[in-house]
């Protein structure tokens, strides 16, 4: 554990529905899709943090500054979340690394159960 980071640089709440390419999954929609976790409300991805102004440079986004304001959300990842999985999600260990610390006991529990995906 001492040795995983979050890969998660930050997070962009964007309103209405973005035509954009295919993203994975990520975050707590992630969670909801290989584990027994309800999905949230809004759906959450994932794209290389690099990748972020030429997304915003292709499509229309409007940026919002809070969740309950948002439709979807985007996480930044320090590295590109598309290569490590070929399934419509993140991979399960940056799932775990992302939240096998947070404080609401469901959703690290969940984190736990991801690493069930895993292929040691």
């Amino acid at each position: 554990r001492p040795l995983l980071r979050n890969p998660v640089r930050t997070r962009k709440f964007i309103q209405g529905h973005p035509n954009v390419p295919p993203m994975k999954l990520a975050g707590e929609s992630a969670l909801g899709n290989i584990t027994g976790l309800s999905p949230p409300r809004v759906p959450e991805f994932a794209v290389h943090g690099d990748d972020w102004s030429s997304l915003v440079a292709k499509h229309d986004f409007i940026v919002v500054d809070a969740l309950d304001q948002a439709d979807v959300v985007i996480e930044l990842w320090y590295y590109r979340p598309d290569v490590l999985t070929d399934y419509v999600t993140v991979d399960p260990l940056s799932l775990y690394a992302q939240y096998w610390d947070d404080p609401n006991e469901r959703i690290a529990k969940a984190a736990e159960e991801a690493l069930d995906h895993v292929s040691w």
